[in-house]
């Protein structure tokens, strides 16, 4: 029994996982799809056991065969089917690999057959460069001894002239050399120079404000000057002109009196003139004053 139902584990293609059978112990490791077959197994065999007490259930049994036989037939079909594409498919493979295997073969020999064409023919040109070379020696060693005196003047005269033209070439570079640094040193010196003159000017600029500025403050000071006097020669002509009305007051006073006092008016009047006098002399000495000032 074991047997047979290991057959038909193997036969079933749906099954994916494969089936163990450990000799030691005699028993099967099977898949749950082993356990749902035996379970039908046993589902029939209980339905075998109802039908045989039912003509119903025979028929039924029956149909139920027919149905299960056409879909192992319609399996076994397609299980065939499959086989076949396979088999087709790895008959293709075979084919194309052979191909390709025989093309490849081809192509290689080709190549190889190409490669030991240039190979002779490089061969070939080698040997005859090898034996052109030789015989162009054969003749340059004839004529060497000639050449060779010829080659060494030569290379004296350029030494020479690569050495006359290093020489002129550090010359060249000496003078440039010296030409930039005069040229520096005078683009320094008129920098200082410029410098200098800019702080001359600088100088200059600033002692001219200075003396602005002294001269803004001298002539404040003239300013105020000139006011003071002014001021004074105002109040100097209001006092003079309080004390004439104050002297003509009096003598029209002692005029009015009486005649007795005839003397007195006339000391009176020439006091008047004195100090009129004396008055209009302080202001003319003043106003030289200011303009002497002034001059300064």
């Amino acid at each position: 029994m074991t047997h047979e139902v290991i057959l038909d584990i193997l036969r079933d293609t749906r099954s994916e996982t494969r089936y163990l059978y450990c000799s030691n112990i005699g028993v099967i490791i099977s898949p749950p799809s082993y356990a749902r077959r035996e379970e039908r197994e046993g589902q029939e065999v209980e339905a075998n056991r109802e039908e045989k007490k039912s003509p119903r259930r025979k028929e039924r049994r029956s149909k139920k065969e027919k149905r299960a036989r056409e879909e192992r037939a319609r399996e076994r079909e397609k299980r065939e089917r499959r086989r076949e594409s396979r088999e087709r498919e790895k008959r293709y493979r075979r084919e194309l690999f052979c191909s390709y295997l025989s093309l490849y073969l081809i192509v290689f020999l080709f190549l190889v057959s190409m490669f030991l064409c240039v190979f002779v023919c490089l061969t070939v040109c080698v040997c005859m460069f090898v034996y052109l070379s030789l015989l162009v020696a054969s003749v340059y060693a004839c004529k060497g001894h000639r050449t060779r005196k010829k080659e060494e003047k030569r290379k004296k005269e350029r030494k020479k002239e690569k050495e006359e033209k290093e020489r002129k070439k550090r010359k060249k570079e000496r003078r440039r050399t010296k030409r930039k640094k005069e040229k520096n040193e005078r683009k320094k010196e008129r920098k200082d120079r410029t410098e200098e003159r800019e702080r001359e000017r600088e100088r200059e600029r600033r002692e001219r404000e200075r003396e602005r500025e002294r001269e803004r403050k001298d002539r404040k000071k003239e300013d105020r000057k000139k006011e003071q006097s002014k001021r004074e020669r105002e109040r100097e002509r209001e006092r003079g002109e309080k004390r004439e009305d104050i002297s003509l007051s009096l003598y029209l006073s002692l005029i009015s009196l009486s005649p007795s006092f005839s003397f007195l008016s006339l000391s009176l009047s020439l006091s008047l003139s004195l100090s009129l006098s004396l008055s209009s002399y302080r202001s003319f000495f003043l106003i030289f004053k200011y303009f002497n000032s002034y001059d300064r």
